[in-house]
């Protein structure tokens, strides 16, 4: 992730205990910059012949969104259909361990895909690129970094505020 495709590059302190030294070019960022949309995904129960798929913890595996089969909604608020490139983080889970692990969506807004609401969307803002961010937010360090400042309860979470706060090394978009 901070390497890049020049091995050789100079690097500096980043400033960030979890991460160590970074290129000496990189900016460090609090990740909220980075996005254009945070959003938490609705509550609404799926239903067994509804046509918009609604995506649940059991979604993200392996750090990819892989679509739900069956089941959804009718209908969905203006702005929670997923589009293409849309980051989605677990922020509640009873598991600790799950909590803020991040998925891709690969698919378009016309395959009709919405998420639950103990999931968050992050859309990424131009000129950043959502697959680079999406191998940071779910590099072994700052996954543990992340985890590290989830509150827990009876469940373990980890808000979109306080995720958004989080700094991050951050390459020139070139």
């Amino acid at each position: 992730v901070t390497r890049g495709l020049a091995p050789n590059v100079r690097l500096k302190p980043s400033g960030l205990a979890w991460l160590g030294d970074m290129p000496e070019h990189w900016e460090v960022s609090p990740l909220k910059w980075l996005l254009s949309r945070v959003d938490y995904g609705t509550s609404e129960v799926a239903k067994l012949d509804g046509k918009i798929r609604v995506l649940t913890m059991g979604n993200i595996q392996n750090g990819e969104v892989v679509i739900a089969g069956s089941g959804g909604l009718y209908q969905v608020p203006h702005g929670l259909l997923l589009e293409e490139h849309d980051l989605l983080f677990t922020r509640t889970n009873g598991n600790p361990e799950l909590v803020g692990k991040v998925g891709l969506f690969r698919g378009l807004a016309t395959d009709q895909v919405t998420f639950a609401s103990y999931l968050v969307r992050l859309r990424v803002r131009e000129p950043f690129n959502p697959h680079w961010l999406h191998f940071l937010l779910n590099s072994s360090r700052f996954w543990a970094f992340a985890r590290s400042h989830a509150l827990v309860n009876l469940q373990t979470n980890l808000n979109s505020t306080r995720y958004g706060q989080f700094l991050v090394p951050v390459p020139p978009p070139a």
